[in-house]
């Protein structure tokens, strides 16, 4: 019964739920990034529907590019899902060691370094 309960109350469209609008000088893609953080997976197609995205679900993937790069959202089988394991301060402090070594003269490759 209390399975039945949790189906009905559910809504038929989870992707339709959305934040609030959005902040003052979000930018579209700031708002993908949260309806896919908050969301859980979705597809492309859905976001570019429910935040009104220009294009198709191409220009969501576009949006999404170099996050997909730095690994802090992935895409499998065309749903994209956040990265709750990626670290923005360890990205941050990989890309600051690579400019340095790049500053001295070496070549870093791998990834978006």
């Amino acid at each position: 019964m209390e399975q039945m309960a949790q189906s009905l109350g559910r809504c038929a469209h989870p992707w339709a739920v959305l934040p609030p609008g959005p902040a003052k000088g979000e930018s579209l893609t700031d708002r993908i990034r949260s309806m896919v953080k908050h969301q859980g997976p979705v597809k492309g197609a859905q976001i570019a529907i429910a935040l009104d995205v220009p294009g198709n679900s191409g220009r969501v993937h576009a949006l999404l590019k170099s996050d997909i790069q730095r690994g802090q959202i992935s895409v499998a089988g065309g749903l994209f899902q956040w990265n709750w394991a990626y670290d923005a301060e360890q990205q941050r402090q990989l890309m600051d060691a690579a400019s340095l070594l790049r500053k001295h003269g070496y070549k870093v490759t791998g990834g978006e370094l």
